[in-house]
């Protein structure tokens, strides 16, 4: 073999081994990026927990530009059982239930084709909320529209009042110092059982989806969540799903505080 075509022969080599090395382009099929958005605004974001509307169009047309797909939670979970998720894939979650799903997010959504799973408080619907709340929120109408329309929106549960600290300062969802396990178990287990069968009949699907609120969870409530039916557990901690990764601490990426190179650095699967 003469001197050029061996170089040729190598640097083919080392560019099929750099297109296919791990970390090179998310959903790889060794890892994919799980998105977790919450409140959409259209003044200046003042929390970790929002993000301009312009910015979330911006990042919506990114993946659309770059022929990212967003899996349903179906697909998810099938991929997951295979061990090997598709090229260029991500899933969208947004949590709480804020209004500006509707009025902002979803609609962006749907001109792009794309797919989301919403993590609704269930008890700050209108209607079951006991005290003011800082926004707007959505209402199960609007829900079950949304559910129910061409894009399909998928509906999880973010507990139906767990979402809080208690007196002790901790997460509702932990045990308390005050509370014995079993009082601390049938406390959560009621809870999430209630806001599983709302959900479900006003949305009409199976709810097995749950994002715990401030990413709190113990083995405890682990159990009684898939005692439930509760098949895919959410958390706040940053990282990739692998296909080794337990369904019940799936990791996702807050990008809602962030913009730009910080965003398509997460779902290129270059972010470190």
């Amino acid at each position: 073999m003469s001197r050029p075509i061996r170089l040729a022969a190598t640097l083919t080599l080392l560019l099929v081994l750099a297109m296919t090395a791990p970390g090179l382009a998310a959903g790889d099929g060794a890892r994919l990026p799980v998105l977790m958005y919450h409140h959409l605004v259209t003044d200046a974001p003042t929390s970790e927990a929002e993000l301009h509307v312009d910015c979330f169009r911006n990042q919506m047309q990114f993946l659309f530009d770059h022929g990212f797909t967003t899996l349903t939670l179906a697909e998810f979970e099938a991929y997951h059982a295979a061990g090997d998720f598709p090229p260029r894939a991500v899933v969208i979650t947004f949590d709480d239930g804020y209004r500006s799903f509707l009025e902002h997010a979803h609609p962006i959504l749907d001109a792009f084709g794309f797919h989301a799973v919403l993590f609704p408080v269930v008890s700050l619907r209108p209607g079951l909320q006991r005290a003011i709340v800082w926004s707007d929120h959505l209402s199960f109408h609007e829900i079950r529209a949304m559910a129910q329309g061409a894009g399909q929106l998928e509906v999880g549960s973010h507990t139906y009042d767990l979402h809080h600290l208690t007196d002790h300062e901790l997460p509702a969802v932990l045990r308390q110092p005050d509370e014995s396990p079993c009082d601390h178990e049938a406390r959560v287990h009621d809870d999430l059982l209630l806001s599983q069968m709302l959900l479900a009949a006003q949305t009409d699907q199976a709810v097995t989806a749950l994002a715990w609120p401030y990413g709190a969870f113990e083995p405890a409530v682990v159990d009684v969540a898939q005692g439930l039916g509760f098949s895919l557990l959410f958390t706040t901690e940053p990282g990739y799903v692998t296909p080794c990764a337990p369904l019940t601490a799936l990791p996702r990426f807050n990008v809602a505080a962030d913009a730009g190179p910080c965003f398509q650095d997460v779902v290129k699967g270059t972010h470190r």
